[in-house]
């Protein structure tokens, strides 16, 4: 963010240019300089409000209003507002056909889709309008994003299904960064919850044991072992009316049913952390592919 000297230093460079006469900054290239001033140093909201102050001072809009627009929507890509920067994507799409920034938009309003988690509108977007795209490098890239978005739906196998569409047209080393997130994505460790149930049904504590909970697993086995035997040897030295036997079996009932359920519940547990350490993994590496060309 800019400091706030900065900008006192600059009001007055402006201050004192208009009292010399040397600059007007209310011309639209000085609006408009001042507007790129701001972009460049990712104060996107001024500059978003610069550039909508500089596109006013034209009664018909000026030649280069497609790139302005451009701005605007990245402006507000940096700033997630995803809304904002489609609306403006989509002005350049139907207003500028022809313009530099077209193909461009294209990608920015799949990749919008995307950060917003909405991947099968992402992947929609791609597949209603990758004919459209004229720029070879954009149509590769978003080509990538389309896969990223199966990944994200943890649909690998059509992730790689993709890939291997790709795999004669695409040598880069991003292509090829992947098929390797696509082939770890097959080494995810998961555990199985019905088995972790049997297993804690036959040994208690067993199904944690098996997720990789040991001590919870020895700390149920041995609290039930205690139920049990306080329980056994209740009814053991009192009969069926002992007092003691049926506190502990009460208990002891109830903790293993209890540490039954607990064992499915920690296999989602365990399933769960897998998959956020390789979407965490998968995160770092894609960070730099799908970064648009701002």
């Amino acid at each position: 963010m800019l400091n706030i000297s900065i900008i006192f230093i600059v009001f007055l460079f402006i201050f004192n240019y208009n009292l010399t006469g040397k600059l007007n900054y209310f011309t639209p290239e000085n609006i408009l300089r001042f507007a790129n001033f701001l972009y460049n140093e990712k104060e996107f909201e001024y500059a978003i409000s610069e550039y909508k102050r500089y596109l006013y001072l034209f009664p018909d809009l000026p030649d280069n209003t497609d790139l302005i627009y451009y701005k605007i929507g990245t402006s507000y890509l940096h700033l997630k507002k995803f809304n904002n920067s489609i609306f403006y994507f989509n002005t350049i799409i139907s207003n500028y056909p022809s313009s530099i920034y077209t193909s461009k938009s294209f990608y920015n309003i799949a990749y919008s889709y995307f950060m917003q988690k909405k991947y099968k509108n992402s992947i929609g977007y791609i597949e209603s309008n990758i004919n459209n795209i004229t720029d070879t490098s954009v149509k590769k890239k978003i080509n990538m994003l389309k896969i990223v978005n199966y990944i994200y739906m943890k649909k690998f196998n059509k992730a790689e299904q993709e890939w291997n569409k790709l795999n004669n047209l695409e040598k880069n080393k991003n292509f090829v960064t992947l098929k390797e997130i696509i082939d770890s994505s097959k080494r995810i460790k998961k555990k199985n919850r019905v088995l972790s149930g049997v297993l804690s049904t036959i040994i208690p504590g067993a199904g944690k044991i098996y997720c990789n909970r040991t001590l919870d697993g020895i700390f149920s086995f041995v609290v039930i072992g205690l139920l049990a035997y306080q329980s056994y040897d209740g009814f053991k030295k009192d009969g069926i009316e002992s007092v003691k036997g049926w506190i502990g079996a009460s208990i002891g009932c109830a903790l293993y049913i209890g540490n039954i359920y607990g064992s499915i519940v920690a296999v989602n547990v365990y399933n769960f952390q897998q998959e956020k350490n390789f979407f965490k993994n998968v995160d770092k590496k894609i960070k730099y592919i799908l970064t648009p060309d701002y």
